[in-house]
């Protein structure tokens, strides 16, 4: 999502846990992303940055499906354990094809996860959350998506070691545990029509 984060985290006495995180988002008027204790502000998406993701969701969605999988757009929270402890970020897709993955309110088992960059998140979807993400055991793809050019960053998971493919202008991405492939007309065609 284009979460731009606020310059400061939402001020507290003592930093929440993830479950009083949990309860705050249940009656907030807007969507934070948590990272150990410090809650943030989500900003809300342009156009570009949406048609992107919707394009992304709209084709791996029957893909998902057909292998038992489920596809979350950027409502879906998901959980997971960084360096400085447990976060909880919204992205933009992200696949889970663990059937024990169960959890109402959010995903912990992700195999795929894509993240549509803007300016105001560029750093953080290639820093923190790169890190973070990269630590889920079940990942097994991390697409970083350009929504300004044809460019698309594929971390992907080699045995115990993670790989970097940078795909331009054109070209196709392999969809681990889903199978198929995506290619850059399949994101970038719809975003740049009318």
């Amino acid at each position: 999502m284009s979460t731009a984060a606020v310059e400061e985290p939402l001020s507290f006495e003592e930093p929440l846990s993830f479950d009083e995180f949990l309860a705050l988002e249940e009656v907030a008027e807007r969507k934070y992303e948590y990272v150990d204790g410090y809650v943030y502000a989500l900003a809300g998406a342009w156009r570009r940055h949406n048609d992107v993701a919707a394009s992304i969701f709209l084709r791996l969605g029957q893909e998902a499906v057909g292998h038992g999988c489920r596809i979350y757009g950027s409502d879906m929270l998901l959980k997971a354990a960084s360096a400085v402890g447990e976060v909880g970020y919204y992205p933009d897709v992200h696949i889970v094809c663990d059937r024990t993955d169960q959890h109402e309110r959010y995903s912990e088992r992700p195999c795929i996860i894509v993240e549509v960059l803007s300016d105001s998140t560029k750093r953080i979807d290639r820093g923190e959350k790169l890190l973070a993400y990269t630590r889920i055991a079940s990942l097994e793809a991390y697409l970083i998506v350009s929504q300004d050019q044809r460019r698309v960053e594929r971390h992907w998971r080699d045995g115990d070691e993670w790989q970097l493919e940078l795909i331009v202008g054109e070209g196709v991405i392999p969809l681990p545990c889903i199978g198929g492939e995506l290619s850059l007309d399949d994101i970038y065609g719809r975003a740049t029509e009318g």
